[in-house]
């Protein structure tokens, strides 16, 4: 889920600088007051750019809005300029460039009658970090994007600041997409001092050539689980405890109902070995009487 948004809002992002460099013509773009009104437009919608610039096919950056001094600055010999006239749309990695910052660019290509330029925006890392810090909670937990190759694209808590190196081997196959890969990292592994593992989750970005890769003290991770363990074994020992006493009830009722039908058999037979010899009596008395009443009683 949380690369699912982290896809999200940098493909939002690609297609924002898209549709401006496809629906707005060189001279509304290379005009400063007009490129100035649309980056407004443009951060209304979230500050996630830092500045948006033109550049002509000679690298030279002719329209800028932003933070830094970068009008007329020459990019003709840099990698990411390279890359767009190849591929027409171009996302980098994160570099310092001529800010000596780290950050990274999107870059769109647009023939346009005449001209042919670059649209070219560069991303707040910030809104990136923000994305990541809503991912964990725990106070010895972590996020950070990585190249492939482990490179640092943000900063991290345990590996150090963006474009710092990692070695974690090969987590993700070179084409694997939609998969998680997990492994179990000790602390002293890492730059940050204390004791037990760190449960680390591997998952790549669809939109980037990125990894994201998030993680949490294994303790900390399972507190919940445990605590869920905890409350669902007391309610299982209670609701067990309850049907034991259930079960007692009707095992009492039971045991009763056994002594009542026992007690009912024993009625019936001792009242059965009763009625024989009553009858017995009850016919001879009948036939002595019969007797008496034939006999000659004159005599």
């Amino acid at each position: 889920s949380k690369r699912r948004a982290l896809d999200t809002f940098l493909g939002e992002r690609i297609s924002q600088i898209r549709t401006l460099a496809f629906t707005h013509s060189y001279e509304e773009l290379s005009n400063p007051g007009r490129l100035s009104s649309i980056f407004s437009v443009l951060q209304t919608n979230g500050r996630s750019f830092v500045d948006i610039g033109v550049i002509n096919l000679e690298g030279r950056h002719e329209a800028y809005v932003g933070p830094y001094n970068l009008l007329n600055a020459d990019y003709h010999d840099a990698e990411w300029f390279s890359e767009v006239l190849h591929r027409g749309t171009y996302v980098s990695n994160v570099f310092l460039g001529k800010r000596n910052l780290p950050h990274f660019i999107i870059a769109v290509l647009r023939h346009d009658g005449t001209h042919s330029f670059i649209l070219r925006a560069t991303i707040d890392t910030e809104a990136i970090l923000s994305l990541l810090q809503r991912i964990y909670s725990g106070s010895r937990a972590d996020a950070f994007l990585m190249t492939r190759d482990g490179i640092l694209q943000t900063d991290s808590i345990y590996y150090g600041k963006a474009m710092s190196k990692v070695n974690f081997g090969e987590v993700l196959g070179p084409g694997e997409r939609d998969s998680i890969a997990l492994r179990t990292l000790k602390t002293e592994d890492t730059q940050q001092k204390g004791s037990g593992s760190l449960l680390a989750a591997f998952t790549p970005l669809e939109n980037m050539p990125w990894v994201l890769v998030v993680l949490d003290d294994v303790r900390q991770s399972l507190t919940p689980l445990r605590t869920l363990k905890i409350l669902s074994t007391r309610k299982l020992v209670k609701s067990i405890e309850e049907k034991d006493r259930q079960q007692d009830n009707i095992d009492a009722r039971l045991l009763q109902s056994s002594k009542m039908a026992a007690l009912g058999k024993m009625a019936s037979g001792v009242a059965h070995e009763v009625n024989n010899p009553l009858m017995l009596i009850q016919e001879n008395a009948g036939w002595i009487s019969d007797l008496l009443s034939d006999e000659d009683r004159s005599k």
